[in-house]
Order: C-alpha cells, then sequence, then structure tokens
C-alpha cells in the first residue's frame, strides 16, 4: 500500500506546477531571510578583509560522527583562516530573526506555516511518512556541490548548500535541519518538492533549534584542528 501510494503521488504531484510560489508571501519572506543572511555573510568577509586575513570561503569538512552516514557528515563552513599555529573559522550567524505573525498557506494540498527563520538553520517539520533517505542524499549532495564543480563568484560564494541534518523521526512525521549557505532559492523550492513527493500533507517552517541549542556547525570550537578539511575553496 505504502509503494502505491508513493507512486500514484508522485505521478500526480510530478505533473503541478510550482508557478503559484512566484507568488507566494511565504517564498517572499524566505527570500528576504536568504538576503539577510547573505549580507550578513558578506560583511563577515569584509571583517576579513579588513583584518588583512587570507581566509577560504565555504570549505568543506568532514565531522567525522560515526552515528551519520554520508554524506550527512560533511558540511561547509563559511571561513577559514590562519591565527599563528591556529585554524579558526568564522560563521555569519544572525543573533535574532525578523520577528513576524506565522504566515500560513495551502501549496497545492499542503499546509505550509512560516515562522521566524534564518537562511542558515531552516527547520523542516513534516507531517507525513518517512521520507525516502537516499532521495534526500541525493539532494544534498546536488546542492552541497559534493563534487566541487562550483566556482566563486564576484562575492567569493559558491551558490551552495552548507549543511543538512539526517531527518528525524516525530510523532507524526519527520524533521530536518538546513543551513542553505549561499544556494539560491531554488534549492529550497526542490527541497519542498522533495517533501511532496512523500506524501507531505503539513510543513512547519522555522529556526527553532537554532535559538535553543548550538548545532554540530556552530558549536565547534573556535579551532577546528578536530575537524578534518576535504577540499580546498579557492584562496581569496
Amino acid at each position: 500500500m505504502q509503494l502505491i501510494k508513493e507512486m500514484l503521488g508522485f505521478a500526480k504531484k510530478e505533473k503541478d506546477s510550482t508557478d503559484f510560489l512566484e507568488s507566494s508571501p511565504i517564498i517572499e519572506q524566505v527570500e528576504y531571510e536568504r538576503m539577510v543572511y547573505l549580507e550578513t555573510f558578506a560583511k563577515e568577509l569584509e571583517s576579513l578583509d579588513h583584518r588583512h586575513f587570507e581566509y577560504r570561503t565555504e570549505v568543506v569538512v568532514n565531522l567525522g560522527n560515526k552515528k551519520k552516514i554520508e554524506p550527512f557528515k560533511l558540511i561547509r563552513i563559511d571561513a577559514i583562516h590562519h591565527d599563528g599555529d591556529n585554524t579558526r573559522h568564522e560563521e555569519a550567524n544572525i543573533a535574532n530573526p525578523a520577528g513576524f505573525e506565522p504566515i500560513k498557506e495551502l501549496w497545492d494540498d499542503i499546509e505550509v506555516t512560516l515562522h521566524p527563520i534564518v537562511w542558515n538553520a531552516v527547520d523542516f517539520n513534516v507531517t507525513g511518512d518517512f521520507p525516502n533517505v537516499e532521495q534526500l542524499e541525493n539532494w544534498y549532495k546536488k546542492w552541497f556541490d559534493i563534487k566541487g564543480r562550483h566556482k566563486p563568484d564576484d562575492k567569493k560564494l559558491h551558490q551552495v548548500v552548507h549543511k543538512m541534518t539526517m531527518p528525524v523521526k516525530t510523532e507524526d512525521g519527520w524533521t530536518l535541519t538546513v543551513d542553505f549557505g549561499s544556494a539560491d532559492m531554488e534549492a529550497f523550492i526542490a527541497l519542498f518538492k522533495q517533501c511532496r513527493f512523500n506524501w507531505a500533507s503539513a510543513i512547519e517552517i522555522s529556526s527553532k533549534q537554532y535559538f535553543s541549542q548550538l548545532s554540530e556547525a556552530y558549536s565547534l570550537t573556535n579551532n577546528t584542528n578536530n575537524v578534518t578539511v576535504i577540499t580546498d575553496a579557492q584562496p581569496m
């Protein structure tokens, strides 16, 4: 029955257009939060420039967590620079999200609610069947740019997602958190499509985890000797 549901759901929803999202207040707000994060990121890099640090942006590291499966062990650090014998990381974290009342919309047959968020720590709390993890892995590999094909733009960014947690079962569905990094809105829309392919009936979007506790990406000490740098971004 589950397989039939997925097949019917995919066949039905694959034909659905997402053109309606172009005029969506939720999408407009998420795009605004994305721009706030990118401006914060740019200011962080300007600060490094002013301090005359040589640094690399969006560097891939392996957290080495045995409980995680590939590729969820991999994250990107906003910027890494050397300070004497130490390798230090910089994160463009936002202290407080923009305050607004929850925005509720119906996307196709999915109830979507947006709470205050930050682009670099978006929680997706999904009501529906547990997702196909392999499909989420493929989404992450693509937008993380695991093959390192993206070149930095004039702002020294690679248009990539920085982190994605493994999905965790909840009472009525599942949840995960994404640091969308310098990726564009297409990555956000693609993840929504992935949710609806997995028969989601409701999605709550927030950044509650960002403020209630530090995630692994943000709780790294300011010395990154305990992680393994996998790839070197181009020196700036």
